[in-house]
């Protein structure tokens, strides 16, 4: 099992009764600098049978060139059952080593410190074997307390709690929080604007229900930014940002609800051309709804669990799984708004608009699918490709892309008089003063279920 957890600089990590023979503790790897300092403390440990068998255990904490480089050595020993601190790879002049194979002194406090140096700074990774006897047991099971404290020194002589490689993400975060609030400031000023004037002149009105939950969007992506700042800034002055988790964790629920409701919505044509929703399109709604539960109870599950247990490894796999499945179940409703739109443009010669909507719909099309694919599989490529040293760019660029995404969405979508997101009618839709949904292919059979059931076109 592969225990992934950013913060990770101070914890202490009490596992109850686990079978696994070989366990990664430590998170995602920790970077050191010249002067960075690293405590392991086993403060107390059981392994079940031990009146009857001779046990070879142990902590280490070794460095590698990689993540990869960790991950091979450590399938190595999942699956040949090889020790992997007395393996070939063992280096006294850099390993970190607390054996606590004798049962006699399984209750002792044990605890090792070092302080690295030019020649021994790096990438390290913390992990739990028991050698012998080999491979998963229930019958050997492990209860332990054990406790690592990392930390760097900056410049100041300060203590750095975050690994190297992560102390520009505090500065990163609220440079975008920032950068959210203004375009949340922005997009503001321009409904209000919009809303004045139509109220002014007495037109039809620009602003729809759509733009307003793009509003509460930005708001609310601003919020987790600047939390999430927050919770960086306070690992690197405590080693733990669990006061800021709860806002952080709270704001990221309801942003991953409402981005992708905010796509599905866009993606559907309703508030801008229709007021209802067909049951094809409240279905997919429905689900990546509960999908986005799903996705938070496993953040929240991950959060709150002990590194070292199945259920750990489980819910972050549910966790990746899930994100996915939204990022596919949203070009659902974009999809069929394409190919409703392409049959009305074959079936009417004066559809300009129906033409100018199409094409618009595709470069929405585009543009989510362009940002899926970058900040679900660009940015991990990127990730696994840079050296510790510059793990902050991953996140970076995650923020960067969402950022260019929501200010292209929004100019695109912007309330603004002839937007060719509404330039539906045919020149007799504009002589009946009305619009032929039917005509432009945007409404189907399930369409006319919906107003049977709900009484009208204009039930929501």
């Amino acid at each position: 099992m592969c225990l992934c957890n950013a913060f990770n600089a101070h914890d202490t990590i009490h596992l109850v009764r686990e079978a696994a023979h070989v366990m990664h503790i430590g998170g995602a790897g920790y970077g050191f600098a010249p002067g960075g300092v690293a405590n392991l403390t086993s403060q107390s440990i059981y392994i079940a049978g031990h009146s009857t068998t001779d046990f070879e255990a142990y902590f280490l904490l070794r460095r590698y060139s990689s993540h990869d480089d960790f991950l091979s050595e450590y399938d190595l020993a999942l699956e040949s059952k090889t020790c992997m601190a007395t393996s070939e790879r063992r280096d006294d002049a850099t390993d970190m080593v607390i054996d606590v194979g004798d049962y006699t002194e399984w209750q002792d406090v044990k605890s090792k410190t070092r302080t690295f140096t030019e020649e021994d700074q790096g990438l390290y990774y913390l992990t739990f074997q028991r050698c012998v006897p080999e491979g998963d047991d229930n019958k050997h099971k492990v209860t332990m307390t054990f406790t690592h404290h990392f930390y760097n020194v900056d410049s100041s002589g300060s203590i750095d709690y975050l690994s190297e490689g992560e102390q520009p993400l505090p500065f990163v975060y609220t440079l975008f929080s920032l950068g959210y609030a203004l375009a949340f400031a922005a997009w503001v000023r321009l409904v209000r604007s919009a809303k004045s004037a139509d109220a002014a002149s007495g037109a039809a009105p620009r602003v729809h229900h759509v733009h307003h939950l793009m509003s509460f969007l930005l708001l609310i992506k601003s919020l987790t930014v600047f939390s999430d700042a927050m919770k960086w800034r306070y690992t690197r002055w405590t080693g733990s940002g669990e006061a800021w988790s709860v806002f952080y964790y709270l704001f990221s629920f309801l942003k991953g609800m409402l981005l992708f409701v905010v796509i599905l919505l866009i993606g559907s044509g309703w508030s801008f051309l229709k007021p209802f929703l067909s049951p094809k399109e409240k279905k997919v709604i429905f689900a990546v709804l509960l999908l986005q539960v799903v996705d938070n109870i496993a953040i929240l599950f991950i959060s709150s669990s002990s590194e070292g247990t199945q259920g750990y490894v489980t819910w972050t796999n549910v966790l990746h799984l899930v994100d996915i499945a939204c990022c596919c179940a949203v070009m659902f409703p974009i999809i069929w708004q394409i190919r409703r739109l392409e049959e009305a443009v074959a079936a009417d010669e004066l559809a300009e608009g129906s033409i100018r909507k199409l094409t618009l719909f595709k470069q929405f099309y585009m543009l989510v699918v362009s940002y899926v694919y970058f900040t679900r599989i660009v940015v991990y490529l990127v990730a696994s490709t840079l050296g510790y040293k510059h793990a902050w760019l991953a996140p970076f660029l995650s923020e960067l892309a969402t950022l260019a995404f929501y200010v292209i969405v929004g100019y695109k979508f912007r309330p603004m008089e002839k937007n060719p997101y509404l330039q539906l009618r045919s020149r007799e839709d504009d002589d009946e003063g009305g619009l032929n949904l039917e005509e432009f292919g945007l409404r189907d059979d399930d369409d006319d279920e919906e107003e049977e059931e709900e009484g009208g076109p204009n039930a929501l």
